[in-house]
């Protein structure tokens, strides 16, 4: 769905959290759009945007700033900052999430493989504490 910022709004203004969950999983919507939906803070509208892997990370910041007791469960997103998904437990970490984590890093495949063991090893432990394990600062 393409809609211009103006209609976006107004559509904002008039409909129902269900129908602003429909639309939060747009894939199209401009990263502006992204932001305003995780403004709205609705329960709905959230899941539905962490289920959009399109989500940009500035929509996942604003999503923070209005549900900040659902930090961990935002983290976990594709697009969600590297120094938060480090917080996370390995366990909780989708393939997707930890492709874009060890790209994001600049990971070797070899680190990438070493960090795979050892989430194979011990899922209980961040992500970040894995990572440091592999490569030392």
């Amino acid at each position: 769905m393409s809609l211009s910022d103006s209609d976006f709004e107004e559509l904002l203004s008039m409909a129902s959290s269900e129908v602003l969950a429909i639309i939060a999983r747009d894939t199209e919507l401009s990263s502006a759009q992204f932001v305003r939906l995780a403004t709205k803070a609705d329960m709905q509208v959230a899941g539905s945007l962490l289920q959009n892997y399109a989500a940009p990370e500035a929509s996942l910041r604003a999503l923070v700033v209005h549900r900040p007791s659902e930090l961990l469960l935002i983290a976990g997103h594709p697009n969600a900052p590297v120094d938060w998904k480090s917080k996370l437990p390995a366990s909780e970490i989708s393939q997707e999430s930890l492709s874009r984590f060890l790209v994001t890093v600049g990971a070797t495949k070899a680190e990438k493989a070493k960090v795979n063991r050892r989430m194979e090893r011990d899922d209980s432990k961040q992500l970040g504490d894995i990572w440091l394990e592999v490569r030392p600062n």
